[in-house]
């Protein structure tokens, strides 16, 4: 009877294990999904060449123009027809995609009859050694006159005549003495020519020469500038107009 009692609690036991099993069990807790980090998307400069300001020639000792400028002019313009071009100054480059560069240049038509004029080219060098001419503008040296001193009055003189026959950037001899005469007193900027555009005949002669001024404080930058210097007859020569250049 006791062995019964004994089998009959230890089933009961059994069941209500199996019982309190059965209940306890749940759903397995929930873990937080691990936060998705985002990569930053970096961003920077391109990595090709970036435009940049233009670089006006500053070397007062020589205003030949730089064989790679000269050599990039010569492809680019050798298939423009009607129109002569030669490159009488140089005006400064800039780096971009390849180079461009700037010239003053005496410009004569080759059809009918001839007539020169002076205009500003820039040219584009590309990394491949290509060439193309980007942009032509006509000047006037009458445009970069002012009457500084008050017995100059250049739009009642004569017209200006533009030299046809120069072979290379550098003024003439006379045109070199009336400039070092006319700027030997002078102070605060040192001028140097770039290109002679013309003359003009009035009660003596007018020289035009497209000058590189450069500042005695070395902070300050330098500018490009007409100049024009008026030499009499009897040999005195002085500084009668001063204009700004502005290029590009």
């Amino acid at each position: 009877m006791k062995t019964t009692i004994v089998w009959i609690l230890a089933i009961a036991l059994c069941l209500s294990v199996f019982a309190l099993a059965g209940c306890s069990s749940s759903e397995p807790a929930e873990t937080e999904a691990p936060t998705e980090t985002e990569t930053p998307i970096e961003t920077g400069e391109p990595s090709g060449p970036i435009s940049g300001g233009w670089n006006v020639s500053t070397d007062p000792a020589s205003p030949v123009i730089p064989d790679e400028a000269k050599a990039a002019f010569d492809a680019a313009t050798a298939g423009l027809m009607g129109v002569g071009y030669e490159p009488i100054g140089y005006l400064g480059s800039q780096v971009v995609a390849g180079t461009n560069y700037g010239f003053i240049c005496r410009a004569t038509t080759i059809t009918g009859t001839p007539e020169t004029k002076l205009c500003v080219m820039k040219v584009f060098r590309n990394l491949e050694g290509e060439s193309e001419v980007l942009d032509i503008r006509d000047i006037s040296i009458a445009d970069y006159t002012t009457e500084s001193d008050p017995d100059f009055a250049p739009a009642l003189a004569g017209g200006w005549s533009i030299p046809s026959d120069l072979e290379s950037a550098e003024l003439p001899e006379n045109v070199q003495k009336a400039f070092d005469t006319a700027f030997a007193d002078f102070s605060g900027v040192g001028y140097h020519p770039i290109a002679y555009l013309g003359s003009q005949l009035v009660a003596g002669s007018n020289y035009a020469v497209l000058c590189n001024a450069i500042q005695v404080a070395p902070e300050q930058p330098s500018a490009l500038a007409v100049v024009v210097i008026y030499a009499d007859l009897e040999g005195s020569a002085s500084v009668r107009s001063i204009a700004g250049f502005d290029f590009p």
